[in-house]
């Protein structure tokens, strides 16, 4: 399998965004609006057997009260437990795997598995991998 986190320090991934929006997402919507980011950063941390990752993100267009815009950086620590890195190691190889032996395809290409694409009847996979929902239990952002 290969891959390429944009940084790593001490070990751990670190996975480097810029972002267009004008607002930065609540602590409680930060799952939902970066949940690809925080996916390829989990991805990162299981393959390097890391429990602990950071997703940099630059904010490009955020705006002040006079509405002028600034680019303004942010770093989010994640960190999963080790019961959690167990569960995704051999969840991510399974789909690797499968995805393998479904279509004689190179091992590391995998389906996209995305919200709305990964489901019963939408996902060639989704009766081996049946991923979570969510990340949200999953992972500690700080």
């Amino acid at each position: 399998m290969s891959f390429s986190p944009d940084r790593v320090m001490y070990g751990s991934p670190i996975e480097l965004k810029t972002n267009r929006t004008p607002v930065e997402p609540t602590p409680e919507k930060l799952l939902e609006n970066f949940h690809h980011y925080f996916e390829q950063l989990l991805i990162y941390m299981v393959l390097m057997s890391s429990r602990h990752g950071e997703l940099w993100v630059l904010f490009i267009n955020l705006r002040d009260i006079s509405k002028r815009t600034f680019p303004e950086p942010r770093c989010y620590t994640v960190s999963i437990s080790d019961e959690q890195h167990q569960i995704s190691m051999p969840r991510l190889f399974r789909r690797v795997i499968d995805s393998r032996s479904q279509s004689n395809a190179r091992p590391f290409i995998l389906a996209p598995c995305r919200n709305g694409s990964c489901g019963d009847g939408t996902c060639s996979w989704w009766a081996n991998c049946k991923p979570e929902a969510d990340l949200e239990g999953h992972v500690v952002i700080g």
